[in-house]
């Protein structure tokens, strides 16, 4: 997962060539609902490198499907879709390539094409995912502050100039109105922002946390590895068309 999120990073051949392996979008969704699962169990355990281990391989999954939502305007579409094939009458009950179960044991007959009852599309899968995460406490642990804003911008980028989309994230989201909803999206994308800008650290081209390939126990280290400058540029663009969506 490390190497495809890194080879993937702001380079469009690499999106594309690893989008064209039908599972590889469920894959990585499984993955982030998998590990985020284990890492929020792990929050009750002594275990911490157990605790680290799982939120680490979040951020890679997180990161990948960042790469792609950023850089293929086919992750858009795909994200909503259930089926990507049509289904041979042999397997009429396989299901879909691209439905997902979030809560998918990621077994080996689901490696390809998720088996599981009570599927739901990727977009429906890292929706579910954010809500998790939406209610913003004063003592939040900045894992719980990352998810929380790298989600938003996430559905920002699967939700712009995309109405099928909107309706799918609005459907999921907390709140009473769309535009309380849209506002809730906008405000995690600032304080993701500002939690970039202000707490964490540039590296020193001597430290361990300088490339993303070396894990830390610190969070700022998973943070660095799957954000840079140009995120922050993206981020400030999702935004944008979400108040352009809200005052709309």
């Amino acid at each position: 997962m490390r190497v495809l999120t890194l080879l993937s990073h702001d380079d469009p051949w690499w999106c594309g060539a690893t989008l064209e392996v039908s599972h590889a979008l469920p894959f990585a969704t499984t993955i982030a609902m998998r590990s985020q699962a284990k890492w929020s169990e792990s929050q009750n355990m002594e275990s911490q490198d157990n605790s680290v281990e799982a939120f680490d391989l979040l951020c890679l999954a997180l990161g990948l499907v960042m790469n792609w939502a950023t850089l293929s305007p086919r992750v858009t579409l795909l994200s909503r879709n259930k089926c990507k094939i049509a289904l041979s009458s042999r397997n009429k009950h396989l299901p879909g390539l691209l439905a997902i179960n979030p809560k998918c044991p990621g077994s080996r007959l689901c490696v390809r094409a998720c088996r599981c009852l009570g599927q739901k599309s990727v977009l429906g899968c890292f929706t579910m995912l954010h809500v998790q995460y939406s209610d913003n406490h004063q003592d939040d642990p900045p894992e719980r502050a990352f998810l929380r804003g790298y989600t938003a911008i996430l559905l920002g980028l699967l939700m712009k100039d995309d109405p099928s989309n909107q309706t799918i994230v609005m459907s999921t989201l907390p709140g009473i109105t769309s535009s309380d909803k849209i506002k809730s999206l906008i405000s995690h994308c600032h304080s993701f922002l500002d939690l970039y800008n202000d707490t964490i650290p540039l590296p020193s081209s001597n430290s361990p946390r300088a490339t993303p390939e070396a894990p830390s126990h610190e969070v700022s280290g998973r943070h660095r590895a799957t954000w840079d400058k140009q995120g922050e540029q993206i981020a400030r663009s999702v935004i944008a068309s979400l108040e352009i969506l809200c005052d709309s």
